[in-house]
């Protein structure tokens, strides 16, 4: 049984550095900014992603088949 699906998703993490020195995230989703996610402090999208993202995200999302 499989828990994630296989799908072509075209994502882009872009960090940005400002003048004084401030990091911040931007995120794009098919070429378009996920304004919800728009030059996020990188701190902020970091916590964001350790909420989230399970630590063993390669194993919850490896495909198993009944043979």
């Amino acid at each position: 049984m499989s828990f994630c699906t296989i799908t072509d998703v075209h994502l882009i993490f872009q960090v940005w550095q400002t003048q004084d020195g401030s990091n911040f995230v931007r995120i794009m989703h098919e070429g378009t900014p996920v304004e919800t996610l728009d030059w996020i402090p990188l701190d902020d999208f970091i916590g964001l992603l350790e909420e989230n993202v399970p630590p063993n995200l390669f194993e919850a999302c490896t495909v198993v088949t009944d043979d």
